[in-house]
C-alpha cells in the first residue's frame, strides 16, 4: 500500500473536509484489495461464517484485517496445491512454479516467483469518508513489466 502525504489531499480528494477516525486530515491510498464494503459480501460467500462475525463484537473491521484474510486465502491455496506430501521444499516449490492466485471482484492476480520482485499491476485509489474508506477511482490492472 502507498500512502500519499497528508498535504496532498487537498489536490486529490474532492472532500478535503473529511477527517479520519483519529481525527487527523484525510489521506489518500493506493491499494490491490478491494474496500472492505465490496469484499465483505465476497467473504461471506465462500466462508461458512463471515469475518464480520468471527471478530470481536464491536472491533472495526479494516484494510490491515483484510491483507491478513487474503494472506490466509493465499497461504491455504499454496497448501491445497502442495498436497498430503507437505514439507518447506515441497510447500515453496509449489508457491514457486508458476503459481497464480487470485479471487474474483476482490484481489488481483499474483503470479509467482514474480511477485516476490514485482509488485501487482493492480490499484484502486482510497480515501476516508465518514469514518469508512471508499474507493475514489475505481480498481484497475494493466500488464505486468517484468524486471
Amino acid at each position: 500500500m502507498l500512502i500519499i502525504p497528508r498535504n496532498w489531499h487537498a489536490l486529490l480528494s474532492a472532500r478535503a473536509t473529511d477527517w479520519s477516525p483519529s481525527g487527523s486530515r484525510p489521506a489518500l491510498a493506493t491499494t490491490a484489495m478491494r474496500p472492505l464494503r465490496r469484499a465483505r459480501s465476497t467473504w461471506g460467500a465462500e466462508m461458512s461464517t463471515p469475518i464480520s462475525r468471527q471478530s470481536r463484537p464491536n472491533q472495526v473491521l479494516s484494510l490491515p484485517a483484510l491483507a491478513g484474510y487474503w494472506s490466509a486465502d493465499l497461504f491455504l491455496s499454496v497448501l491445497e496445491k502442495t498436497g498430503r506430501d507437505l514439507t518447506v521444499d515441497s510447500f515453496l516449490e509449489s508457491a514457486n512454479s508458476g503459481f497464480t492466485h487470485s479471487v474474483e471482484g476482490a484481489l488481483p492476480a499474483t503470479q509467482w516467483p514474480i511477485n516476490h520482485v514485482v509488485n501487482v499491476p493492480c490499484a484502486a485509489l482510497v480515501g476516508l469518508k465518514d469514518k469508512k474508506y471508499v474507493e475514489t477511482v475505481k480498481a484497475s490492472c494493466s500488464s505486468l513489466i517484468k524486471p
